[in-house]
């Protein structure tokens, strides 16, 4: 091990962190704490940071490295704890420089919480590491840093995950342009449940990026879209401070989304299906593109439509859509 640490701190001048983790905390090592102190206080790893457990930490009369060379980390891969409060100040406690805490949302408003620890951190001048992994949770991942994240996690590629939500670097760089995200950074994003396989994120972005305007577009993996609604969207009841501009939203809430709406177009009223949500004078205002979107193809291709006979595969808002855009065609 000390020869493989030795030989990465040659071949490069960036910051390493080091890690060696137990089995509970989602690793493949079998040492219990004293061994790992001992392992630690051998290795001599230089300047580099390295990364351990709280819960052994704290038990410890004095820490293996620096402080500021120790990041001390909780992961929870099943859910999100409701005493995150009280994770983060038993990590404190430890004196060690960076902390690190790293949950799974099983929706999107777990993510909530993370957002709140990193405002706390900032305001005591707390180094933190925060964030939420699995689907649900990839906008911390995103937006994190620009909250007061003090790094965000990504493999060179998508076979070297080491947490479920993870975005390749070149995603992070080039797609969602990740160093340029701010607090005042427009935001808009697709819900939906599940939103992983969508195109969306990469052609939205990509759009935002050609027509240089500033923005980015995030996958949104929502399951209760009521509190969601609530809790993060509207202007007057969302607990985050973001600058949210508007959604595409896809299934299954196409139809789910009406009611919770303040104003909708005549078009999604008769349709009984919305895919886009305008946040505009803090309304929520509902609309169907499905339509242009689906029939101007259509007639490139097959020309006049009138007395065509068609079929439509499908019963769900999509397959609505179709229906009243083939009606208004004739």
């Amino acid at each position: 091990m000390l020869a493989v640490v030795k030989s990465i701190q040659k071949a490069t001048k960036l910051p390493i962190i080091l890690t060696r983790r137990i089995f509970e905390q989602g690793g493949a090592s079998e040492f219990n704490g004293q061994a790992a102190s001992k392992f630690w206080q051998q290795l001599n790893i230089g300047e580099a940071l390295c990364d351990l457990e709280g819960e052994w930490l704290a038990n410890l009369s004095q820490l293996p490295q620096p402080a500021e060379q120790i990041i001390a980390s909780h992961h929870d891969f099943q859910a999100t704890p409701d005493d995150l409060e009280t994770i983060y100040d038993n990590l404190k406690s430890t004196a060690a420089g960076i902390l690190k805490i790293a949950v799974t949302a099983l929706d999107i408003t777990d993510c909530l919480a993370i957002f709140r620890l990193l405002q706390r951190a900032k305001l005591e001048e707390q180094r933190l590491i925060a964030l939420a992994m699995g689907e649900s949770g990839i906008l911390t991942r995103i937006l994190g840093p620009a909250y007061g994240s003090w790094l965000t996690f990504a493999p060179l590629n998508g076979q070297q995950q080491t947490a479920p939500g993870q975005l390749r670097a070149t995603e992070l760089l080039e797609l969602y342009r990740f160093p340029q995200i701010t607090k005042e950074t427009p935001v808009y994003g697709l819900v939906g449940w599940p939103v992983s396989h969508s195109f969306s994120p990469q052609i939205h972005n990509k759009a935002l990026i050609a027509t240089n305007l500033a923005g980015v577009y995030l996958p949104l993996a929502v399951r209760d879209l009521g509190t969601f609604i609530h809790r993060m969207v509207r202007p007057k009841t969302r607990e985050i401070d973001w600058d949210l501009r508007g959604l595409s939203i896809t299934a299954p809430h196409k139809q789910a989304i009406i009611p919770y709406l303040d104003h909708i177009s005549p078009e999604a009223q008769t349709i009984g299906a919305v895919n886009t949500v305008v946040i505009k004078d803090n309304a929520l205002v509902g609309y169907n593109t499905d339509v242009i979107g689906f029939v101007s193809p259509l007639q490139q291709l097959v020309g006049d439509l009138r007395e065509a006979r068609c079929l439509v595969l499908g019963a769900g808002g999509a397959a609505r859509c179709a229906l009243w855009a083939l009606r208004q065609a004739g």
